[in-house]
């Protein structure tokens, strides 16, 4: 009976056996028509892409970047994105140094090792200059990354740091040492319990950016500099700054409210070797004496504030102070008291070329373009005129500043007597997008005039002009 059992078990096992080994044959079968089936569909399916040649390929990658001049370590963008389709496109991805001339990565985004990875595989070719940090790194992986960063550092152009507030003041304890650095931007939050300042060995260094660091937080090549630009300043920091910096050409200045308090004692600097000069003040308070007061520039060129404290007094003194410069563009907030006072300042500035005003009040403009046109020797060599008004107060409104403007500027090119013609022209309105202004058509005829002759014409809002039946209407 067992012999039996025994012998049917082997027998059905046999069977088994068998059968398998048909599986194995079909399976076989089944692989070879799929190899057969792939051949085909390679023979009759096109991708013309996987003809084109390298160099082809290298165009194309380069043309997926969202922004060539700041290219992200995002693995949703170029070039990483690129590097995972497959081998082939990773190779061309790598081969082609325009994807890597930059990098802009954020310790948020990205794993310790795998942020240390992204810096190696970037920098590992010759053209990569642009390094943008922004984020946390821990503080346990601070020192790797410090090293990974001195060995690439060597061949850096521009560096831009805005570290999280965990971060900054272990950062500022590791020297910058960036012998080829150009450009270099500083962002970060001050802690008075760290003492350490930033410092930064940089012998071709020429433009820095700090922003809410103070002149006291940076060691700095000062006297290389030629451009500076100063963001949520103090009063007397911006003091400290330029008085380290006496050769920079432009200065670009944001002065806030706080720790703002301007002292009247305050000895004028002068900086024979400025050029450009923006001054920006945010908050809603009005100091009583402008930045301005404190300056003398005798190369002055180019003079852009907001300041709302300048008035012609003050504009007055600046421009004898600073022995008449020659301001060839000049963009301001004129708050005016005496309109007599403020031309005759305007008289001054021969050389002038291009002149923004803003939200200037009535009376001003009014007179000013009274004077305009006859008078030749009232900014006799500009080219270009902007307004930008609102509705508000004592300023002047969209509807006079277009009807006072347009017939001004044509009878000024169409005088005699005028040596440069206004070439460019332009009226904004500064207004929430909903607003809706009617204008009468007969205001109109001078700008389309002047845009027949070939003039530059545009009154719109800063974003849009404006055009009949939207939110300018004729009537």
């Amino acid at each position: 009976m067992a012999e039996s059992t025994a012998a049917a078990l082997r027998t059905h096992l046999d069977d088994i056996s068998q059968r398998i080994l048909e599986q194995k044959q079909l399976l076989a079968q089944l692989q070879a028509y799929e190899n057969q089936v792939r051949s085909e569909l390679h023979r009759v399916a096109s991708y013309p892409i996987l003809d084109l040649p390298p160099e082809i390929l290298s165009e194309v990658f380069i043309n997926c970047l969202p922004d060539p001049d700041n290219i992200s370590a995002n693995v949703h963008q170029a070039p990483l994105l690129l590097m995972a389709v497959c081998r082939t496109w990773a190779r061309i991805a790598l081969a082609t140094p325009a994807l890597w001339e930059s990098l802009e990565i954020s310790g948020y985004e990205w794993e310790d090792q795998d942020l240390l990875d992204v810096m190696d595989l970037w920098f590992r070719g010759p053209l990569t200059r642009r390094l943008s940090l922004t984020g946390e790194i821990e503080p346990s992986e601070l020192p790797r990354f410090m090293e990974t960063f001195v060995k690439h550092s060597a061949k850096m152009a521009f560096l831009s740091v805005d570290l999280a507030e965990a971060t900054f003041p272990l950062f500022k304890k590791y020297p910058l040492i960036v012998p080829e650095l150009l450009e270099l931007q500083l962002s970060g939050t001050n802690h008075a319990e760290v003492p350490e300042r930033f410092v930064v060995i940089a012998p071709k260094l020429k433009e820095v950016q700090l922003d809410a660091i103070y002149p006291c937080d940076v060691a700095l090549p000062w006297n290389q500099l030629t451009k500076l630009t100063l963001q949520s300043y103090s009063f007397l920091h911006l003091f400290d700054a330029l008085r380290l910096a006496p050769n920079i050409s432009h200065l670009e200045v944001t002065v806030s409210d706080i720790g703002n308090e301007r002292i009247p004692t305050q000895a004028t600097v002068t900086l024979p070797n400025i050029r450009h000069l923006r001054l920006v003040q945010v908050g809603s308070a009005r100091p009583q004496i402008p930045i301005l007061h404190f300056l003398a520039l005798p190369n002055l060129e180019y003079l852009e504030t907001n300041e709302p404290s300048i008035d012609e007094t003050f504009l007055g003194a600046f421009v004898v102070r600073s022995a008449a410069p020659p301001l060839k563009t000049l963009r301001f907030h004129p708050y005016c008291t005496s309109t007599k006072l403020l031309i005759m300042v305007l008289h001054s500035m021969s050389q002038l070329v291009e002149l923004e005003m803003r939200f200037p009040p009535q009376k001003f403009v009014t007179k000013f373009f009274e004077r305009f046109p006859v008078e030749v020797s009232l900014l006799p060599n500009l080219c270009a005129l902007s307004v930008v008004c609102r509705e508000r107060g004592s300023e002047v409104s969209l509807v006079e500043l277009t009807r006072i403007m347009g017939p001004a500027v044509y009878q000024r090119n169409a005088n005699p007597k005028t040596t440069t013609k206004i070439q460019s022209l332009r009226l904004e309105v500064s207004a929430p997008p909903w607003a809706m202004f009617q204008i009468t058509e007969s205001y109109l005829k001078p700008y389309q005039r002047l845009r027949d002759e070939g003039l530059d014409i545009y009154l719109g809002t800063q974003d849009a002009a404006f055009e009949a039946g939207g939110a300018f209407q004729l009537r």
